[in-house]
């Protein structure tokens, strides 16, 4: 579901990039055009074929048929809801991990009931007890989401204040560094908002969220390094603080798969975790 809400973005994407690109030019725009959405729009189809014969009705996923999920929903409503929004954004992006002083410092357990925040009341069917910790705690670099969608925003503004609703089809605003932005951006964050509704959050969605946010920040960056061109010690300084976030993110994320969860690389190779945990005790001391 959530890959779906990307590939629709994308395509959306392409086709405005065309039309930036061969305003002018109406056969060139429609081929091209073609030449991305037919193939998709076939494997789509395809799929909802799919889904006719074996579930009966061509938009169902499977979803309404789950097997592996304790106490899924008994209605399909139940599935997708915006009361599941708020606790949600506190699972995903506010969830603090445990630290402790023994390797792998950063341990990420399974979620008991009782660890959630008194101003959140859990609704209906909403499930979260795999293991968890939120995003700003684990990817700091993603803080500059806001910034990215700022400076994209900010850039069709100005183009539109200046040239009208022409402006959206023209090839400068539709510029490397503004489309795949807004792309990226467009893409990730439509997939998290489906993740957001959805009743049962788990780390492991995330892994097609994360990276397409992740180049996004990376983008984000790249575009603030160049307007602060000149800026003697706030270039240098914002890039070591940002590159310390990015080096934060990689050690943290690397020490927490250790001890997710089921603590399944302690339990199948309790030698290697000991030696790794010797090598760090030894520069802790």
């Amino acid at each position: 579901m959530t890959l779906l809400v990307a590939a629709l973005w994308l395509g959306v994407m392409v086709v405005w990039l065309n039309h930036a690109r061969f305003s002018h030019q109406r056969g060139a725009f429609l081929a091209r055009s073609a030449a991305f959405c037919l193939p998709v729009l076939f494997s789509l189809g395809l799929l909802m074929a799919y889904n006719a014969a074996r579930f009966g009705n061509p938009l169902e996923s499977g979803l309404s048929y789950q097997l592996g999920i304790p106490g899924y929903p008994p209605e399909r409503w139940g599935v997708f809801s915006a009361r599941y929004l708020l606790p949600n954004l506190y699972h995903y992006l506010l969830r603090p991990p445990v630290w402790r002083a023994e390797f792998p410092f950063v341990f990420v357990p399974f979620i008991p009931e009782t660890r959630w925040p008194f101003f959140i009341r859990l609704p209906e069917h909403y499930i979260a007890h795999e293991s968890q910790a939120g995003w700003l705690f684990l990817f700091p670099l993603l803080l500059l989401i806001p910034d990215g969608a700022v400076l994209v925003l900010r850039r069709l503004w100005v183009d539109l204040s200046r040239h009208g609703p022409a402006a959206l089809f023209r090839q400068q605003t539709a510029s490397p560094p503004v489309w795949l932005l807004t792309a990226l951006l467009g893409s990730g964050m439509g997939q998290t908002a489906v993740l957001l509704v959805y009743f049962f959050p788990a780390m492991r969605f995330q892994m097609e969220v994360v990276p397409l946010l992740s180049l996004s920040a990376w983008l984000t960056f790249l575009w603030l390094m160049q307007a602060l061109r000149g800026r003697r010690w706030l270039r240098p300084l914002f890039s070591i603080l940002i590159l310390s976030a990015a080096l934060y993110g990689l050690a943290v994320g690397l020490l927490g798969g250790f001890a997710a969860g089921e603590e399944l690389f302690q339990n199948n190779n309790p030698l290697l975790y000991r030696q790794i945990g010797g090598w760090f005790a030894q520069w802790t001391r």
